[in-house]
């Protein structure tokens, strides 16, 4: 005590206070679930943070794409193509887990494809990698904004630059200050979100809705190959979380050198993907008829919301600032 007031100058007890304020409890608590959070077993930290990453905004897309060959055909490439992104994802589980730069540094994806094929594929990764953010970015701008822009009146241009100052925001501070259980905490939001809109869309289907069949060269129809890169494109991109499999590994493989929980927890991550897309898809195809959504531009809020009413734009401008602000 006497130590302690010969360099401060004030009495030891003064460093208590009475009564903790409501802002000192509130990071507590946010302080006791990050603990929680981010000691959870490896199988589940690879788990949440890899479904976390996958389920991102291209869900509110799918009803769209899917529209023009029909919802019960969409349901079938979503499965198709979410078990092949199952077998991907695990492959790169293992290749990285058996890599040195991950297991015994801090490297990062680009490294272990340099590890594995040379300068010139980690080159491919990296241009690929730009172009496709950069485009994804656009797309987060044009859903953001649209979306919003229904929901509040306010027009589509004022949310884009407010979306672009935020990033620009976040790149001069150079540190996005997020941990596993900030990200882990808004994935968990998002897809209770993405439940309780499957739900109340499927309140409003009609089976009708879900019959149609667009398929090229069935019935007629000719062979569109907008539609079809439209739907290949979306499908795609809505399972791509594979990149998040680096950085798992860096935080699971030191509890499990093993690397199982590494390659089953990023399988289970796809595998739930897959069926939060397919009830989605189902919901909101059910709800809308297919004619006004294959037309539709933007996300799937828009013509759900004409059809249910405002609770469609109070849930999904949640998910929206949530997922675009997040994944922009």
């Amino acid at each position: 005590q006497q130590a302690y007031e010969r360099m401060y100058g004030q009495a030891l007890e003064d460093i208590f206070a009475e009564r903790a304020l409501p802002g000192d409890r509130l990071r507590w608590a946010w302080a006791s679930l990050s603990g929680r959070l981010e000691n959870l077993p490896p199988f589940w930290t690879v788990y949440a943070m890899t479904l976390t990453e996958t389920l991102g905004m291209t869900i509110l897309a799918l009803p769209i794409a899917l529209a023009g060959i029909g919802p019960l055909a969409g349901v079938v490439l979503l499965v198709v193509f979410g078990l092949v992104n199952v077998l991907t994802v695990a492959f790169i589980s293992e290749a990285v887990a058996r890599n040195g730069s991950i297991r015994y540094g801090s490297g990062f994806i680009g490294r272990v494809v340099d590890d594995y094929l040379g300068r010139a594929g980690s080159l491919v990764l990296s241009v690929g990698i730009f172009v496709l953010c950069f485009l994804v970015l656009q797309a987060f701008y044009f859903g953001f904004s649209s979306a919003l822009e229904g929901a509040t009146r306010v027009p589509a241009g004022v949310w884009i630059a407010l979306l672009f100052l935020v990033g620009i925001f976040f790149l001069r501070r150079e540190s996005l200050d997020a941990t596993v259980a900030s990200a882990l905490v808004v994935g968990a939001v998002n897809i209770v979100l993405i439940v309780v809109l499957s739900i109340v869309a499927f309140a409003h289907a009609k089976p009708a809705n879900l019959l149609p069949v667009g398929l090229p060269f069935i019935g007629g129809r000719p062979f569109e190959p907008e539609i079809l890169g439209l739907v290949f494109g979306v499908i795609l991109s809505s399972y791509f979380g594979h990149l998040t499999v680096s950085s798992c590994a860096r935080v699971v493989l030191e509890r499990d050198p093993s690397a199982r929980s590494l390659i089953w927890g990023t399988a289970a991550a796809q595998a739930t993907a897959i069926f939060l897309y397919c009830f989605f898809v189902i919901g909101t195809n059910g709800a809308v008829a297919p004619g006004e959504l294959s037309g539709a531009s933007g996300t799937a809020l828009d013509p759900l919301a004409a059809r249910i009413g405002p609770i469609i734009y109070v849930l999904g401008a949640v998910f929206i600032v949530l997922g675009m602000g997040m994944g922009s």
